[in-house]
This record gives structure tokens, sequence and C-alpha cells, in this order.
């Protein structure tokens, strides 16, 4: 019944997700679910986290008319820049987690600006001062929300292993 219940759970999510991510996209050009990205891949379990990205990924790249795999291949950039920060330093807590976090939204806007209308016309993307500074500021928003789901978090955390979420 459990098992039920977190399939459902993960389904309405999903659909719920899709929404607001268009919402978000068609309202304001942000990507919430970069912020959902950064804020869950550590604390989830694998065998969740990467099956539910790329199905997530794909159903974002079909709506939004993109060629398959480029939302998934503009998760990846800041994967591999987090993990090669994660050598330098602890980017799981403190103030690292949010500078790490703010380099990582804007790799992924950054990308996003420049990669997408490659894959989708090979032509690489404009990115003037106005648009990098639109970048940034979404960058920083991007940061604000995971500060806000750190909060968030943070209520429903166990003690004993504060890497894995639990509903008290």
């Amino acid at each position: 019944m459990i098992l039920v219940l977190q399939i459902i759970g993960i389904f309405l999510g999903s659909f719920i997700l899709i929404f607001f991510e268009n919402i978000l996209l068609g309202l304001f050009n942000f990507n919430f679910f970069i912020v959902l990205f950064l804020l869950f891949s550590k604390r989830t379990s694998i065998k969740l986290f990467l099956p539910l990205t790329i199905l997530l990924s794909v159903i974002l790249d079909v709506v939004l008319h993109n060629i398959l795999g480029t939302t998934l291949l503009l998760l990846l950039l800041p994967s591999i820049l987090l993990y090669i920060l994660s050598f330098f330093s602890q980017i799981e807590e403190g103030l690292s987690l949010y500078i790490t976090s703010f380099l990582a939204a804007l790799l992924f806007y950054i990308s996003k600006c420049l990669l997408t209308p490659f894959l989708l016309t090979n032509t690489w993307g404009y990115c003037d001062g106005k648009t990098f500074a639109g970048i940034v500021f979404k960058a920083l928003m991007t940061t604000a929300f995971i500060w806000l789901g750190e909060l968030l978090i943070a209520k429903f955390r166990d003690g004993g292993n504060s890497n894995q979420i639990r509903l008290k």
C-alpha cells in the first residue's frame, strides 16, 4: 500500500512540477527544475533520483519542443561542475553549498542561453550584457530558492542522518 501511494505521489508530483515549470518558463523564463535538481541531488536515493530526473527531463523536452536530451545535457554540466568542486571543498552544507549552487545555476543558465539554440538550429546563442545580468539574477533567485528549500527540508530531517529526508 505504501509503494502504491509513493508511485501515485511521484506521478502527481511530476505533473505538478511540469505544470509549474511551464508557467514559470512562460512568465519569467525561470527554470524551477534546476532548483529541485540541485536541492535533491544529494538527498535522495540515486535509484529514485536518476530515473525520475531522466523521465522529467524528457517530458520537459517534449513539452518545450527541444531535442530530446537537451534538458538532461543542461543538467549534466552543473553536475560535472559540482563533482569537480567536491574535490576541493565540502559542497553539501554551509556557505559553500550556496556558492556552488550559484555557480551551478549560473552555468546552467549560461549553457541554456548558448547551447539550446545550437542544438536546435546549429547556431550559437547570443549572450550580451543585459542577458548576462538576467542570467546572474536568475542564478541568484535559484540560490535563494535553494536556501528556502534547505530551511523547509531542515524541518523534516531526522537527527541521526541529515542527508535523508524523513517525515516526522
